[in-house]
């Protein structure tokens, strides 16, 4: 029977009261209809001729829908005072229905728990077989619905990460193979520490749609006026793996990618200390597996904290951090987290009604993944999880480790405090050690900042960095009485000096740096600077905003505005309470 006959058979009646459908159409990458003109009429194409047809069968139990990974909505639905046909839209209608964008995600077993507490190990949890149920329908049915059920399997990894990179995928008119390798990376760069494009520049809305069409980036919602997308790679784990590996698979450095992205105006420049922050903790947990594991690494089977530690932290100073105590002073972080491990491949960005605690670390640690706090929500803007043991995950077993990102040019010391933000139950019983770390990462970057507008001396390029450790000061907050441990690690700096992870200072430094007016100014001689200064772009406490009003405290130059140079001689490591600025104990210089 052909299907003319039975689309007749299946509408020969008005809808019922119940309103079943009886047939429902649907067109995949219907937006290829559209550049298809009809030879008599080159105002239409196949896809208005579709919408004609379709709409005959309005009224009948007939639904017909057009799916497509291509935001060109203007070429599906475009606005009504210039659509070829003036009975598409109805004169009482204000405005279209928002395309459906809400598509099925994490519903293997129907919405059934997938896990349950003290059942499952840390090794079961990295098992493609868990980890294919996580994410969009495609994974497990492919593990679960192939014939050749023991090829799938084998390869998942491999197909996850032939759909990440976009392999095989039609390049666009235009375009090259070197635009989809880059494309394939910044898909795995976004799966695994959130990137967030520029909405506000075409080239990025462009960029954004071309990873939801080909480098399997999810679109969570369209805009009202249909301008642009909101996107993001949410916690696919068996996505997550595939992307460590296509990380480590390239000899360009990540940094340089994000560098040249923010530079072209593709990534949003907002929040960047928090984006290298999640960068080099992504890249010390590669390099934990890479030294913990022979090959073929598997990135999701987690590695111990002190692996973790020894990959972060430079290693002429990872001894003292290691060797480091609590307030008490008894037991060193590598003793207490002996058989500690973390387990990560990818960071989700936390809601605000999702509170930090162990229950939310226990969730983490099942998926591979750490938490981003919303930016200036609380002092915790990171939060990976820890498990005390390899066996039986529960919460009783789930501590942390809790990060604040400085991006400013300030040597404040921030205190973390678990119990202060409840992350432990309040009925809890048995002392859970946690570590805590600030990343101060523009403090060592102030200085090189100048060096991308002026040439400055030998003397100027280099600033000393050390590492130091200190006794515990008895502070009022550090003499309370506290159940749980707390080891903590301030780090200044963003530079191989301080991190295990880090090759190219410069590089880091010049995604770090701020990026106003005045710092991005080409003719950046100091009377140019000035002349631009007292036009007045931006105010700054100098004589070029204030010479007008005789306040002289408006007039001085303030220590620290980012436009001279101003060299950091305390880039380092600072283990223990107290205030880092009283420094004792020094290790040594480099």
């Amino acid at each position: 029977m052909k299907l003319r006959d039975v689309i007749r058979a299946r509408v020969a009646s008005k809808v019922p009261i119940r309103e079943d459908i009886a047939i429902m159409l649907y067109v995949d990458e219907a937006h290829g209809l559209t550049s298809l003109v009809i030879t008599e009429d080159p105002t239409r194409n196949m896809y208005t001729s579709f919408l004609s047809v379709a709409a005959r069968f309005l009224g009948f139990d007939f639904v017909a829908l057009t799916l497509s990974t291509n935001s060109s909505f203007t070429k599906l639905a475009p606005p009504a005072d210039v659509h070829p046909s003036g009975r598409v839209v109805p004169k009482n209608a204000l405005f279209l229905p928002s395309p459906f964008t809400e598509l099925g995600f994490d519903c293997y077993e129907g919405g059934r728990a997938l896990f349950r507490p003290n059942e499952m190990s840390l090794k079961d949890v990295a098992e493609e077989s868990f980890m294919i149920k996580f994410g969009r329908p495609l994974f497990w049915t492919r593990w679960e619905g192939s014939a050749n059920v023991n090829c799938v399997r084998e390869d998942i990894i491999s197909f996850a990460h032939t759909k990440l990179i976009g392999h095989g995928n039609t390049l666009p008119p235009g375009a090259s193979s070197e635009e989809r390798e880059l494309n394939g990376l910044l898909a795995a760069i976004g799966t695994r520490v959130l990137l967030e494009f520029d909405t506000s520049r075409e080239e990025s809305r462009k960029r954004e749609m071309q990873l939801v069409e080909g480098h399997m980036r999810i679109a969570y919602s369209i805009t009202v006026d249909r301008q642009c997308i909101r996107s993001g790679y949410p916690s696919e784990p068996i996505l997550a793996e595939a992307a460590a590996h296509e990380m480590n698979s390239k000899t360009q450095r990540i940094i340089n990618v994000l560098s040249n992205s923010i530079d072209n105006g593709l990534i949003d420049k907002a929040n960047r200390g928090e984006l290298v922050a999640r960068l080099i903790l992504a890249q010390a947990y590669d390099k934990a597996i890479q030294t913990s594991y022979p090959q073929p690494w598997k990135y999701s089977r987690g590695v111990t904290v002190a692996a973790f530690l020894t990959a972060l932290i430079s290693e002429k100073y990872v001894e003292d951090v290691l060797n480091c105590a609590p307030d008490d002073g008894r037991i060193p972080l590598k003793e207490a987290f002996k058989n500690a491990y973390i387990r990560f491949t990818h960071f989700v960005q936390n809601g605000k009604n999702n509170k930090l605690d162990t229950d939310a670390a226990l969730a983490g640690i099942v998926r591979g993944m750490a938490v981003q706090v919303e930016h200036n929500e609380h002092e915790i803007d990171i939060m990976v999880p820890i498990t005390l043991g390899e066996d039986k995950l529960r919460e009783e077993i789930m501590t942390g480790i809790l990060i604040q990102v400085k991006d400013k040019a300030a040597a404040a010391v921030v205190t973390i405090d678990a119990d202060e933000h409840h992350f432990f139950p309040a009925d809890c019983k048995v002392p859970r050690p946690y570590i805590t770390i600030v990343m101060q990462l523009c403090l060592q970057t102030v200085a090189n900042v100048r060096q991308y507008r002026l040439p400055v001396s030998p003397q100027e390029l280099s600033s000393p960095s050390r590492v130091m450790t200190k006794q515990s000061h008895r502070t009022p907050r550090s003499t309370k009485n506290s159940l749980h441990p707390c080891y903590p690690i301030n780090i200044r700096g963003c530079s191989g000096a301080v991190y295990g992870v880090i090759d190219d200072k410069d590089a880091y430094a010049k995604v770090l740096a701020s990026h106003n007016i005045i710092e991005n100014h080409l003719r950046n001689a100091p009377r140019n600077i000035a002349a631009l200064q007292r036009m007045k772009p931006v105010w700054d406490r100098n004589k070029q905003c204030f010479e007008w009003i005789e306040v002289r405290a408006l007039q001085g130059e303030q220590a620290g505005d980012g436009y001279g140079v101003v060299p950091m001689d305390n880039e380092g490591i600072f283990v223990g309470e107290g205030d880092a600025d009283d420094i004792s104990n020094p290790v040594g210089d480099l």
